[in-house]
């Protein structure tokens, strides 16, 4: 309350008194300043004094909440790749023969044989024998040795021979794929290389060279090498001991400044173990 009027109020009090016949009028209630309002009050508004009404409280305001995040999937653990049908089929087919041992002796492998060369052409016959040993359920490594002979030789009036002959023994190791895909499939085709290695005898007539001059008589001579060898054709499998070979192998010879060419058909059984 101000300092002046207090004194004021109590001067009005005092002349009310002393004048006689005027009626005491109380004095009007002093009306404190509204207290300023607390950090901490309500926050809806006291009545203003003079009793109008107080204005609609605003709508709450909306706030929009945050979007959850999004839930993303933890990663699939790694799947390796589904196998193929070959690495499938070659993880569960067993090894040749009978007690999936792998390994196979040629008994006899015979047949007819052609050699043509550029003088003329022979004849005659092919045989072998040997082992062959699986590297993998298709894969084996064969170690025949082989004979071969064809041709003949004549005599002319004049005592000269004259000679188609051609010859070859030796080892020919190689390598044989063969079509599997059953434990008992009964026909499988198969096809392989080899190299020949060993001797050679060949007739001066068959690769077209001129006959030894007199007094020589041997129209043949030999040599010591090797020739590539490609083989092809047929497993015949009645019984998993037992299977016929059905074979057709070509041979490349160069020599003497020619080449000859040598193709037997063969057959022959194995024994498979």
């Amino acid at each position: 309350m101000s300092p002046f009027v207090a004194p004021a109020l109590a001067l009005g009090l005092v002349l009310q008194q002393v004048s006689p016949g005027t009626p005491l009028t109380p004095p009007e209630p002093i009306a404190s300043p509204p207290a300023a309002p607390a950090a901490a009050a309500s926050p809806s508004p006291s009545p203003p004094p003079d009793g109008t009404p107080l204005p609609a409280p605003p709508p709450p305001v909306w706030t929009p909440q945050p979007a959850p995040p999004t839930w993303t999937p933890p990663p699939a653990p790694y799947a390796s790749p589904p196998a193929s049908a070959d690495m499938t089929v070659t993880a569960t087919l067993p090894r040749t023969g009978v007690f999936a041992g792998g390994v196979g002796l040629n008994l006899l492998q015979l047949g007819p044989l052609e050699v043509i060369s550029s003088g003329d052409t022979s004849y005659g016959i092919a045989l072998g024998l040997g082992v062959e040993i699986d590297l993998s359920p298709r894969l084996a490594l064969r170690l025949p040795l082989e004979i071969n002979f064809a041709g003949s030789t004549n005599t002319d009036g004049s005592g000269v021979e004259d000679s188609t002959v051609f010859a070859y023994v030796g080892l020919s190791p190689g390598l044989v794929y063969r079509f599997r895909s059953e434990p008992d499939q009964r026909w499988t085709p198969y096809v392989g290389g080899a190299i020949k290695l060993g001797g050679f005898m060949f007739g001066r007539r068959l690769l077209g060279l001129a006959p030894n001059p007199p007094p020589a008589t041997m129209q043949e001579f030999t040599r010591a090498g090797a020739a590539p060898d490609l083989a092809a054709g047929l497993l015949f499998t009645p019984f998993r001991w037992l299977c016929w070979r059905i074979a057709v192998d070509y041979s490349y010879i160069f020599v003497a400044n020619t080449s000859l060419h040598a193709l037997s058909e063969t057959v022959g059984p194995q024994l498979s173990f």
